[in-house]
């Protein structure tokens, strides 16, 4: 069988010839042989193998007796300073996180000393968020007051206005 050129076509390339890959006995020597299997290693490569050491559990320090009441205290604390009222609310929310950021830093006190219990997890997390609230809530209640003084003091000139004006 012979293979013969198609005709030409105007304006048209002309077809690419195919190549036919060589067969493997055209192969150079180097190319005939298989890649070394990756999961056999070589013997200086070989890692010994250590006896397993069974697991020990890990001990872990209990958490302070205090650590639940400070949580829980920092949470009302933050949740009744939120929902109230702006005076009451940063007044009896600050007063709860106040406490339970009293209590939070004696247990934090205690374990510095020496305690055998996890400064961390819920007593951890209830002393900054009573930290923080307590110092929000104290600001926010300083505000207040200033704000109210400033209200105060406005209202009264504008009372000494109006009697001048009036009598």
């Amino acid at each position: 069988m012979s293979y013969e050129q198609p005709p030409q076509h105007d304006g048209y390339p002309p077809p690419p010839q195919m190549q036919i890959p060589p067969q493997p006995a055209q192969l150079p020597p180097q190319y005939t042989q298989f890649p070394p299997q990756y999961t056999q290693f070589p013997p200086q490569y070989v890692m010994p193998v250590q006896p397993m050491v069974p697991l020990q559990p890990i001990q872990t320090l209990p958490e302070h007796p205090r650590a639940q009441a400070v949580l829980i205290l920092s949470i009302i604390g933050v949740v009744f300073g939120g929902l109230t009222g702006m005076f009451i609310g940063t007044l009896f929310g600050g007063l709860f996180s106040y406490i339970a950021w009293l209590i939070g830093a004696l247990a934090k006190k205690e374990i510095e000393q020496g305690a055998e219990y996890l400064w961390g997890g819920n007593l951890q997390i209830g002393y900054w968020i009573a930290k923080i609230s307590s110092i929000v809530f104290i600001a926010i209640f300083l505000l207040t007051i200033v704000a109210f003084a400033c209200f105060s003091v406005s209202l009264l000139s504008l009372v000494g206005t109006l009697e001048g004006i009036v009598g």
